[in-house]
């Protein structure tokens, strides 16, 4: 079964009640997150799902509210100081990006 789910639907202010902009689709086992900008490694966890349990991460582009969480969902297992597992894939087109 598929699925998509909104993490995060606000902008580059921090807000307390919203979170960046941020997407989850959730394709059988595999798990794709679109943007990764603040507070989405939490929201992973409000919705049930370990940040080290994502396959993908795709970004739309380069700014702040869109990677800030980047490296926190990519290089820790939840309570060890081990290197994720498994390796994680991340795509931007670079060429497409605007500064």
């Amino acid at each position: 079964m598929s699925s998509l789910t909104l993490l995060g639907t606000g902008t580059c202010q921090i807000e307390y009640e919203r979170r960046a902009s941020s997407v989850l689709l959730e394709l059988e086992q595999t798990h794709i997150l679109f943007d990764c900008g603040h507070g989405i490694v939490q929201r992973l966890l409000e919705v049930g799902l370990p940040h080290h349990q994502l396959s993908h991460v795709i970004l739309s582009h380069f700014h702040p509210d869109h990677v800030s969480d980047l490296i926190p969902s990519c290089r820790l297992v939840p309570g060890h100081n081990a290197i994720r597992a498994p390796p994680i894939c991340i795509s931007m087109d670079l060429q497409g990006s605007s500064s």
